[in-house]
């Protein structure tokens, strides 16, 4: 049985008229099964979902479900062997995104991270689209749980295009 926020996950991929099995989402989230709660509790605690008998997500919570979507229809666009796989590629984007480091003490401040990444990776995509190619591929590998956050993932990805540009 598929768990409760890989359900809510596919209710909000539906509104935006993507159909995916919450089965693939909860595959595609973490290495390991107790990555999808610890999920639940970090986004509780951000005030983005919350607990009425069932799970839902909070006005601030669709930000971050909507950032999940766009990131896994980027990938699903850019990354060639997983344009079938909406699924895992939702459950990847969700986990990337989720602060796992407790660095965000209020949701509005993580509401701004999430509008950072999206800005920087509409820069990174349309100054080099290799390196974003190649960032959309990480969010689908990296162990985002024990290593460096979304953001700065990208930005050291930045700064190597900076670095490449400066060679040539």
């Amino acid at each position: 049985m598929p768990h409760r926020l890989a359900i809510l996950a596919k209710r909000k991929a539906a509104q935006k008229g993507w159909n995916v099995k919450p089965e693939l989402v909860q595959s595609g989230f973490g290495y390991s099964p107790e990555s999808i709660i610890l999920a639940e509790y970090h986004l509780q605690r951000l005030n983005l979902i919350k607990i009425n008998k069932k799970l839902y997500a909070t006005r601030q919570g669709e930000t971050y479900f909507s950032t999940a979507i766009k990131i896994a229809l980027e990938i699903k666009d850019n990354i060639y062997v997983y344009r079938y796989d909406r699924g895992t590629t939702l459950g990847a984007s969700m986990y990337a995104l989720i602060d796992w480091k407790s660095n965000f003490h209020s949701t509005q401040e993580y509401l701004s991270y999430l509008h950072s990444i999206t800005k920087e990776m509409n820069i990174l995509k349309s100054t080099w689209s290799r390196g974003y190619r190649y960032y959309l591929s990480l969010i689908l590998r990296y162990h985002f749980e024990t290593m460096t956050d979304p953001l700065s993932l990208l930005r050291k990805i930045l700064k190597l295009r900076n670095e490449i540009e400066s060679l040539l």
